[in-house]
């Protein structure tokens, strides 16, 4: 499993199948997406790809919360489990302020398309 903490220096492929999400937790309906695009990527030859952030978005959207709430799971456990799963291509995006503001058209052209 190749790991990337720097959106700047992600492998670009011509085809993927990717999923994205913070996967805080990582619960029975993640791992079902997890296996659902792992099967996706093995029928179109392709690798698979699977978007992350850290730290989780709502620390960062919603500081007057925070004492309220804490992750389920450290990213690196998160990342124990992708490996488990075989996922090819993990990008952990590191969420800031700066990050969030970019739209999502913006997201999709400069990294997914």
């Amino acid at each position: 499993m190749d790991v990337c903490k720097n959106l700047d220096t992600i492998t670009h492929f011509n085809k993927s199948v990717l999923t994205i999400g913070s996967f805080d937790g990582l619960h029975c309906g993640h791992i079902a997406i997890i296996k659902d695009l792992n099967q996706k990527a093995a029928n179109n030859n392709c690798p698979s790809i699977l978007i992350t952030f850290h730290p989780h978005p709502k620390l960062i959207l919603n500081k007057d919360e925070n004492a309220k709430w804490n992750v389920l799971m450290g990213v690196d456990e998160k990342l124990h489990i992708f490996e488990k799963y075989k996922i090819d291509y993990v990008w952990v995006v590191p969420f800031d302020k700066n990050f969030a503001t970019i739209t999502a058209n913006n997201f999709l052209d400069k990294y997914i398309i």
